[in-house]
């Protein structure tokens, strides 16, 4: 099974991913869904990402320590309801 990263875009909260996440874990994966400090506007890239671009990899890096080496994620992201992005990540 994978670990799926689900990365929310600029203004939401991760409870806009609780169906998928649902859906995920009832078929075994694993999933971390983040809330980012959207309304913090002293966050730099360490603690915020608000588009499903390079941003949501630096989230991606910061919940990354349940992968195993060798083990497959899943970074699923969106941005401010114009993007949407999905990268498959195996840890080395």
């Amino acid at each position: 099974m994978a670990t799926f990263v689900l990365i929310h875009g600029a203004g939401d909260v991760a409870w806009s991913w609780h169906l998928v996440a649902a859906e995920l874990r009832a078929k075994g994966h694993d999933v971390v869904a983040p809330d980012l400090p959207c309304e913090d506007d002293g966050a730099g890239l360490d603690e915020y990402a608000n588009t499903s671009s390079a941003g949501s990899v630096i989230a991606f890096h910061k919940f990354h320590d349940d992968l195993a080496p060798g083990n497959l994620g899943v970074l699923c992201a969106f941005g401010a309801g114009y993007s949407a992005g999905v990268a498959v990540l195996r840890k080395v």
